[in-house]
């Protein structure tokens, strides 16, 4: 069995005071041309960690009620009341990145 772990490292001290929300989202490279989707993957998570601590703060199964989507917003992490704080979402897309951008109000043509 196959496993991916991809990292990303986010200061939130260092975002600037007018970024209020950052989406974590996830998407199927060439999802079409493979025919791959979400309903393949099992055991994706997602892994919020504490950098000064080491502690998991949030540990999220994303796929598991995903079929036919080919793109995801896992987690949106925002600020309230100079505050960051952390939703798990787990929506998923059909039609891959265009999709997500769309839902943001992104262009992408």
């Amino acid at each position: 069995k196959e496993y991916y772990n991809e990292t990303v490292q986010i200061d939130l001290n260092r975002a600037p005071s007018h970024i209020q929300t950052l989406a974590i989202t996830v998407t199927i490279d060439e999802a079409d041309e493979r025919g791959q989707n979400f309903g393949q993957i099992s055991n994706a998570y997602l892994s919020v960690i504490d950098a000064a601590s080491g502690k998991e703060i949030l540990s999220y199964p994303f796929a598991e009620h995903l079929s036919v989507e080919t793109a995801i917003v896992v987690t949106e992490i925002y600020r309230y009341k100079g505050e960051w704080r952390i939703n798990a979402i787990g929506r998923g897309f059909k039609g891959g990145l265009e999709a997500l951008c769309d839902n943001y109000g992104i262009e992408t043509k």
